[in-house]
Parts: structure tokens; sequence; C-alpha cells
């Protein structure tokens, strides 16, 4: 974990995931605009290249500051 003034980043680890694009099934079918029915065939997924999987890397980054009473107190910028 790194850490920079009042900000912390936690990187996590990359792993394998099914694509949502294609629910794994590693094709997508292609849809008229007018009445989203499925057109002639299916073509391979662009997002996983046929694969059905992904890699996915994700870091967050969580920064702390202070609060201060009458500034920070308004409606809406709080979520408990």
């Amino acid at each position: 974990m790194e850490q920079t003034n009042n900000a912390k980043a936690r990187y996590i680890p990359t792993r394998v995931a099914v694509c949502k694009r294609c629910e794994g099934k590693g094709v997508v079918f292609e849809y008229s605009d007018e009445n989203r029915t499925k057109v002639s065939g299916s073509c391979q997924c662009p997002t996983c290249l046929g694969s059905g999987r992904v890699k996915v890397t994700s870091s967050v980054i969580t920064t702390i500051k202070p609060f201060v009473p009458g500034k920070d107190d308004k409606e809406g910028m709080l979520a408990m």
C-alpha cells in the first residue's frame, strides 16, 4: 500500500473475470437499431476477443481530509 500526504492507494491484484459484454459466451449478436431484433448471426466479442474472459486490474485511492463544522455539514455532503 502506498501513502502520499492524506491519500492512500491500494492496488488490487489482477484477476480473471467473466466478460460482461458477451456474458462469457465469447460471441455477441448484432441487433437492428429499430426494433432490437437479431440480425444475421453473431460475431466474436471485441472486448474479450472470443475467450469469454477478461483480466481486471483495479486500484482504490482513499483521500482523507479534515471535517470543518459549518462548512462541510451541508445537506447531501455526508453519506452515513
